[in-house]
């Protein structure tokens, strides 16, 4: 027999058992373990083969649904096979085999769809008609023991393209015997994405699973961890009960761990509590049960994932094998030197760019002990249906997923991902930790459909004992009774007044705002009062790049360290996660948790008696409520309205605890339906996904639509490039940008787009983004034209500067 090749330089018998040896080290599914042996076995189609060797396209050169055929041809005569390891009745098993391999290259479909393109069909239709028998059964012979003594199979019999022909439409017979549709829905999510990632890595010749150094890292972590926790002070109050809180919390989770098979608890704490520190000892004793486990850990900002990086780092040490941050805009500082390193002096260096290879495959799969992450890479990726976005998944398993401030997530989110997570966990050997001062309630048991398709997720009273912290107990703690929130009863407060509120006291002030044209209006008004200075007033919101604004909350911080006044005016960027103490916050009309996530930035450590937090409904400078413009859907409304009938008067820290647990009960338990997702721009034109339907109907392509956050609501997104004085790094993206599009070899082709992913990331700490609706996306600042989504600002000096930010048509209204 010839030699067939699977890819340049590799084998096809070859890259099949590499990828069904990768895929037996991520499941050991038989389902995988057939799609493996099946899933490019079509490669040996000869115009595959004259196009991958010579670069000659002479005819149909696909193979995926090739596989399919090969796989429908060889099972017609061969029963025993699928039966030995399926067992009879194995149609299920053998429709979901055939759905992996046609869509390995591809994304899972809506499987009331079909699996098959109706012309990719009719090609290889035709392909079979017009050609010769392709020797796949004598293949398989020679290479692979599991067919020694198969009967024999032809690509030509006449029940081939019938058999392919019902296959596509199997399902509407197959979901009738389904009764587990979550089960059935992830385990061909997990499969497929076992199978994709197996195959990409053995492609790539990548023999290396960082997460694999999980055990030994772990021992490090857990002594570096003890030492720091150590260290700390533990003489002032405040931190004589986080030291009791967390000691509580490990003595909790040691009982559940030994007690049951639970996999998902809660830690509701105080804001100021010291959470991260927590999480971070709750993980480590878990590993201390399951040393192979790694650490993924979800926060919902930018804004504080740079803070929970720097705190872990700082634990674990820097080098190769520290924490590992990804997001849109982390660097992967060995990315960064490998690249300088590869293409020296124009002479490529083969070893650098496999080894660069290698380092980038870690980082879009998740293949690393310790990493910290966006909410949006984890929720987007448990109910994607892509291919390259489901590549991290199989890096789920053996994982313990650390979910900070959960309440960041739209309200009927909050149990649909718990549960979801929670039934995922149990399969994939993983464990989940969810934090918030202001924790959702998340039962299923009001919502009908919900509760159907989740029948395994605990009841309410069941939920109760996940939790690891004796709630009640520490919310009424007097050392977290650290402020008042004051109610000003105005219906008619408008910035003027906010601005003479705010010149009253004496004391610093954090003033959190809903959109960024009231903080720059509220700025620009008091910047013209005469007993103020621009030393002591600080302008914080997303039109400055990052870089300015660490610096701003750097010396906000510093400021109030040395007991000097300062007040900083912001959006809800600082709200959650960022530690800031001041003594007095003001914060616009909001949903509760934002109000209790903001006065958590109030008198935070307790270094003063009673730190005073004032709630406000504002009227922007058209005479418009600034909350309605955020929180615009009918629930959202509900829960202003919430918030403006519980907040009346003075109330203590102390009370919230029970005003929230009413408002997580009554607001979200009882009036929204979980996983009813509102989103613009879905296929079908509709605004609202609902996420607990297409998991029970298997439709992983309009699941996969899911976007955390909806861009197109507030306007189109336009990315500006802030340089320095001398800058020329837009203009290497440029000239990389030049490079790709003369670049005609693939490998060369391929360093490059590296070059230009690592160049964005190392320009993102000085982009601003802007949203432009329908009525001022004629208005944009003077800019060069974009370059792979970003543009460079012109006469830099004259619309940005570290005070303003970006400096925009005074006519024109920004809401976020």
């Amino acid at each position: 027999m010839m030699t067939y090749y699977s890819h340049k330089e590799k084998e096809l018998h070859e890259h099949i058992k590499g990828v069904m040896n990768k895929a037996s080290n991520r499941t050991p599914s038989k389902i995988v373990e057939v799609a493996a042996l099946f899933h490019d076995i079509g490669k040996i189609n000869p115009h595959f083969q004259n196009k991958l060797i010579r670069g000659q396209n002479s005819g149909y050169s696909s193979h995926s649904y090739l596989s399919v055929a090969a796989l429908c041809s060889f099972v017609t005569k061969n029963i025993h096979f699928v039966e030995n390891r399926f067992g009879t009745g194995f149609e299920r098993q053998c429709y979901e085999v055939s759905l992996l391999i046609a869509k390995h290259h591809g994304n899972l479909p809506d499987l009331n769809n079909g699996i098959f393109r109706i012309k990719e069909l009719k090609l290889l239709q035709d392909f079979l008609l017009e050609n010769q028998e392709l020797p796949i059964s004598e293949y398989l012979t020679q290479h692979f023991s599991q067919f020694e003594n198969h009967t024999p199979f032809s690509l030509h019999d006449k029940g081939i393209l019938r058999s392919l022909k019902i296959l596509n439409t199997a399902y509407s017979s197959i979901r009738k015997g389904i009764d587990k549709h979550l089960e059935f829905f992830l385990d061909i999510q997990y499969n497929f994405s076992c199978l994709i990632e197996s195959d990409k890595r053995d492609a790539s010749n990548n023999q290396e699973y960082k997460s694999l150094r999980a055990k030994d890292a772990n021992l490090h972590f857990s002594k570096a961890l003890t030492n720091c926790i150590n260290s700390f002070a533990s003489t002032t109050p405040i931190n004589k009960v986080r030291t009791e809180i967390r000691n509580e919390a490990l003595k909790n989770l040691q009982v559940k761990l030994g007690s049951d098979n639970t996999r998902v608890f809660s830690l509701t704490a105080p804001t100021g509590s010291g959470k991260t520190m927590m999480l971070l000892s709750l993980a480590s004793e878990i590993q201390g049960h399951n040393p192979e486990h790694k650490i993924i850990y979800a926060l919902p900002f930018l804004s504080i994932i740079d803070q929970v990086t720097q705190i872990c780092t700082k634990i674990i040490g820097e080098g190769e094998d520290s924490v590992l941050s990804i997001d849109s805009r982390s660097e992967n500082y060995e990315v960064k030197e490998l690249i300088e390193y590869s293409d020296i002096d124009g002479i490529s260096y083969p070893e650098k760019v496999e080894q660069l290879s290698k380092l980038v495959f870690s980082s879009l799969t998740f293949d690393h002990y310790f990493i910290v992450t966006t909410f949006v890479q984890l929720f987007e990726t448990l109910v994607s249906n892509e291919n390259k976005t489901l590549l991290k998944l199989p890096n789920f398993a053996k994982s313990i997923i650390l979910i900070d401030e959960i309440q960041a997530l739209p309200p009927r989110l909050y149990t649909f991902f718990i549960a979801l997570l929670d039934e995922l966990c149990k399969r994939i050997d993983s464990y989940v930790i969810v934090s918030s001062a202001t924790m959702p309630y998340l039962a299923v048991d009001e919502d009908d459909n919900a509760r159907k398709l989740f029948y395994r997720y605990p009841k309410s009273e069941e939920l109760e004992k996940r939790e690891l912290l004796e709630v009640p107990k520490y919310f009424a703690n007097p050392v977290f009774n650290r402020y008042t929130i004051n109610r000003i009863n105005d219906n008619n407060f408008t910035l003027d007044k906010l601005a003479s509120h705010i010149l009253s006291s004496e004391q610093s002030c954090l003033v959190i705002l809903n959109t960024i044209q009231d903080t720059k209006d509220l700025f620009s008004h008091m910047l013209n009062e005469k007993n103020i200075s621009g030393d002591m007033m600080m302008l914080l919101n997303t039109h400055f790049h990052l870089l300015d604004r660490k610096d701003k909350i750097q010396k906000s911080q510093k400021i109030l360290q040395e007991g000097k006044k300062v007040i900083l005016i912001s959006t809800q960027l600082i709200e959650a996660g960022v530690d800031i103490d001041f003594p007095v916050v003001y914060r616009d009309m909001c949903p509760l948790p934002n109000i209790i996530q903001s006065a958590g930035r109030c008198n935070r450590n307790g270094m003063i008696n009673k730190g005073k937090v004032f709630f406000f409904d504002l009227l922007n400078k058209h005479g418009k409520r600034s909350c309605e413009l955020i929180y615009r859907d009918k629930a959202s409304k509900e829960f202003l309205e919430f918030s403006r009938n519980a907040f009346l008067g003075v109330l203590n820290e102390e009370q919230l605890f029970n005003i929230q647990s009413k408002f997580f009960k009554e607001e979200i338990a009882d009036k929204l339906s979980v996983g009813k997702h509102f989103q613009t721009g879905l296929n079908d034109s509709s605004e609202s996904l609902d996420l607990v339907s297409c998991i029970a109907n298997a439709q992983f392509e309009t699941l996969g639509q899911f976007r955390l956050i909806d861009k197109k609501v507030f306007g189109e997104e336009y990315r500006y490039y802030i340089p320095e004085c001398n800058d020329s790094e837009f203009e290497k993206l440029d000239e990389l940008s030049s490079q790709l599009i003369k670049c005609n070899d693939k490998s060369k082709s391929r360093l490059l787009k590296l070059k230009v992913e690592s160049q964005i990331k190392s320009m993102s700490e000085r982009i601003v983004s802007i949203n432009l609706n329908s009525n001022n996306k004629s208005f944009r600042p003077p800019s060069s034209e974009a370059i792979f989504g970003i543009r460079k600002l012109i006469k830099h000096d004259d619309f940005y500067s570290s005070v303003n930010g970006l400096i925009l048509d005074p006519q024109t209204d920004f809401i976020l």
